[in-house]
C-alpha cells in the first residue's frame, strides 16, 4: 500500500513593518485562495466550496472538499494564481530569499 504525502502546502505569510509615530503594520494571510480548515469545514457540512479554491489529485478544477481530506489527495491553489504559488513558494525556500537579500558593509 502507498504511502500519501503532500508535495507543497500553503505558506502563511506575517510580517510587521515599524512606522515611527504610528502602530505597526502587521500583514497575516495564507497563501492559498481558501484555508484548510474552511475545507474541513465545508467536508462536514457535506458542502461545495466556491471555484478556483481546489484541484484533484489530476489537477482539474474541483468544488469537492474531500479532495483535501480523502485519497487520492488534491490540493489548495494559490491565491493571485501563478503569482500566487511564486510568493508561496519563495516563502517556504528561506536560503534563496537571503540570497538575494542586499548585504550591507
Amino acid at each position: 500500500m502507498a504511502a500519501a504525502i503532500a508535495a507543497s502546502a500553503p505558506t502563511p505569510f506575517c510580517t510587521i513593518f515599524p512606522r515611527r509615530g504610528s502602530k505597526p503594520l502587521l500583514l497575516d494571510f495564507a497563501t492559498s485562495g481558501i484555508d484548510f480548515g474552511k475545507t474541513r469545514v465545508a467536508w462536514n457540512k457535506g458542502v461545495t466550496v466556491p471555484p478556483g479554491y481546489l484541484s484533484n489529485d489530476q489537477g482539474q478544477p474541483s468544488f469537492d472538499p474531500a479532495v483535501m481530506h480523502q485519497l487520492p489527495y488534491g490540493s489548495l491553489l494559490p491565491f493571485g494564481l501563478h503569482k500566487g504559488y511564486a510568493a508561496g513558494d519563495d516563502m517556504r525556500n528561506p536560503r534563496r530569499r537571503a540570497l538575494r537579500r542586499p548585504h550591507h558593509s
